[in-house]
């Protein structure tokens, strides 16, 4: 639950960006971003050592530098066939 919001921000961001996502509209709850990111298997990448992220800033240990989902894309015997959403 602690990374909830640390995702929501990250996927906002790149709503935002209009580079690589198709939403045009941002996430403005929690719960919203939970229906559609948390809904099958999600996952958070975190720092183990500090280090210097993608803009060049300094990030401590456990920051949360993306995150990604994987789920079904068809129901039933179709379940094998994913889909994958990353946030890097």
């Amino acid at each position: 639950e602690s990374e909830w919001q640390d995702g929501m921000d990250l996927m906002n961001l790149i709503i935002r960006e209009g580079k690589s996502w198709p939403f045009e509209e941002e996430f403005d709850t929690v719960d919203a971003y939970r229906g559609y990111f948390l809904s099958h298997s999600a996952f958070v990448v975190r720092t183990i050592d500090p280090g210097l992220d993608c803009q060049g800033r300094m990030s401590k240990p456990g920051t949360v530098l993306g995150a990604f989902y994987i789920k079904p894309n068809y129901p039933g015997r179709c379940s094998h066939v994913c889909n994958g959403g990353f946030i890097t």
